[in-house]
């Protein structure tokens, strides 16, 4: 199983839409392979994982309900990746595990530790100079994740405050709707 994933991931040559939605194709199609792709993209084996990694945000987005299985080893190996071109994807399936698991019926079940790896690594990606995709689907998760723990709305706020005056218009923006939302939880408790 493991080869033939290998193969759907040789056939991406670029990050177009078309070719790694072929590979997330055969995945889905092949669902036994997905413990496999999950593993590649912490291989560090240079363009295979970030091709993996591309083809799993892709998997995620259709199938989340795929990672259940797949949690504790994605949620245990997330701060071991510095690949920028394998960070934006992993930041992008965070955003899209906890919104899956902050849903009125969650389709994923997330635990105290994972809760606490995918926190960790999006503050990480907000604290250290990552592109800005990254911060901003860590902003989301985090925003969320803040729903358990008050902290994290803190940490949140203060961050996003100090980066505002130098980052991008795009992160700005965004950052300014994440600061609004706080706010309104804020009031909604003390209200």
């Amino acid at each position: 199983m493991k080869k033939e994933l290998l193969k759907a991931l040789d056939l991406v040559q670029t990050a177009s839409r078309a070719e790694r939605n072929s590979a997330a194709r055969y995945v889905i199609q092949h669902p036994e392979s997905f413990p496999y792709l999950v593993e590649l993209v912490f291989e560090n084996s240079g363009r295979t994982s970030v091709k993996a990694a591309w083809v799993l945000e892709l998997v995620c987005e259709q199938q989340i309900f795929l990672m259940q299985n797949s949690i504790v080893f994605f949620t245990q190996n997330l701060n071991r990746i510095t690949d920028e071109s394998t960070l934006r994807p992993l930041a992008k399936v965070c955003n899209y595990l906890t919104l899956a698991a902050y849903k009125d019926a969650p389709v994923v079940l997330l635990s105290f530790d994972e809760k606490e790896q995918i926190t960790s690594f999006c503050f990480d990606l907000l604290i250290n100079d990552h592109k800005i995709a990254s911060q901003v689907f860590a902003m989301d998760s985090l925003l969320r994740l803040g729903t358990d723990h008050n902290w994290i709305n803190r940490e949140l706020r203060e961050i996003i405050s100090k980066n505002l005056p130098e980052k991008s218009a795009g992160y700005r923006s965004h950052a300014k709707k994440i600061l609004r939302k706080l706010q309104m939880r804020e009031t909604e408790s003390k209200g």
